[in-house]
């Protein structure tokens, strides 16, 4: 019994730190999704594996496109979402596989 208990403890414990080794990385932004006009840069982001990230908007009606370019220009991401959601998510390229950052609307002071 006591080997089962240690076994379980074990397992809770690796899943609370892989957790928090994965976590995502974010980028706050001052302005709501539905609030964008035309193409607004962001801001950038550090990516392990890629470096800088910046990540530009497009509103196109409802829809909105991110693109994600590296220190050089280059397109290494992008995220298609409607206005009016909290959170989007957008998959970058790096040297280490695709890692994911969550765009978070309206929630940086102003």
């Amino acid at each position: 019994m006591k080997i089962v208990l240690k076994k379980i403890i074990f397992i809770l414990t690796s899943i609370v730190i892989s957790t928090a080794v994965w976590a995502d990385n974010e980028l706050s932004v001052s302005i709501l999704s539905s609030q964008l006009q035309s193409s607004t840069n962001l801001g950038k982001v550090i990516v392990d594996g890629a470096g800088d990230v910046n990540l530009i908007a497009r509103k196109n009606g409802n829809q909105i496109v991110i693109h994600a370019q590296d220190h050089d220009g280059n397109a290494i991401g992008k995220a298609e979402t409607v206005a009016g959601l909290k959170e989007t998510p957008i998959y970058i390229m790096s040297s280490d596989g695709l890692k994911k950052v969550v765009i978070k609307w309206g929630s940086k002071k102003r």
